[in-house]
């Protein structure tokens, strides 16, 4: 049987020890492969499946079930911009855009592992937000009340335009400001000449999902996340 895992090697730079990632449906094909990959010690297995794997399994291959990803889509139409939501770049990132990061992560995979460092949760949330800041193919916009941050969302585009990341503090939800960020997003997204927005997200995060469906959105992909730590 072929090899059809991969190495990421951004993830293993940034982990320090290797990290593989298997896309199958096929029972077979990610036994063989998780067997093969348990002689890598210390490594890291992504799994991105349909399949619903029990306890027995997780345990006899030292996994963890750690979510269901969803992405939601939307048509977009044409919308009206509006002088509320800045674009922004920062030198310096402020510290109330860093904790809505974490926050954007409250139900990430890497956080739900607890066999990961709560560090690296945060290290790796801090890099994607450098990125979304420094990359001038992502915009990145906020909603301030006064001179604080209190809301943000970031838009990458490239084949597609994507949302990253995206978080209201909590203190300020239910005020409409999820509404206005992502409005602006899409209309930002139209204005560059795309016709759909995608955002990913994670299936137990009810509240996202919720608020994505009232916005018209609609899921095309589950996928079921597991790790794998030897």
């Amino acid at each position: 049987m072929g090899k059809s895992y991969q190495l990421l090697e951004w993830d293993s730079s940034f982990f320090g020890f290797d990290v593989f990632s298997i896309n199958s449906n096929n029972e077979t094909t990610i036994k063989d492969h998780l067997h093969q990959l348990e002689k890598h010690d210390g490594s890291l297995v992504y799994l991105f499946t349909d399949l619903v794997f029990d306890d027995v399994f997780l345990t006899k291959y030292s996994g963890k079930f750690v979510g269901t990803k969803v992405i939601f889509s939307k048509n977009l139409q044409s919308v009206s911009s509006n002088n509320i939501i800045k674009s922004i770049k920062y030198d310096v990132i402020p510290r109330e855009l860093l904790s809505l990061a974490f926050q954007s992560g409250e139900f990430s995979r890497f956080k739900i592992d607890t066999r990961l460092a709560r560090e690296s949760f945060e290290e790796l949330y801090k890099k994607w937000l450098l990125k979304a800041i420094d990359n001038i193919d992502i915009e990145t916009l906020v909603y301030s009340e006064g001179d604080i941050i209190k809301g943000f969302i970031s838009v990458e585009f490239s084949e597609e335009a994507v949302i990253g990341l995206f978080a209201v503090d909590e203190t300020m939800r239910g005020k409409g400001i999820g509404r206005l960020l992502l409005n602006q997003a899409e209309y930002i997204s139209k204005n560059k000449g795309y016709n759909n927005l995608k955002i990913p997200t994670q299936k137990k995060n009810f509240g996202a999902c919720g608020f994505y469906l009232n916005s018209n959105y609609k899921i095309i992909e589950e996928r079921r996340n597991y790790h794998f730590k030897y």
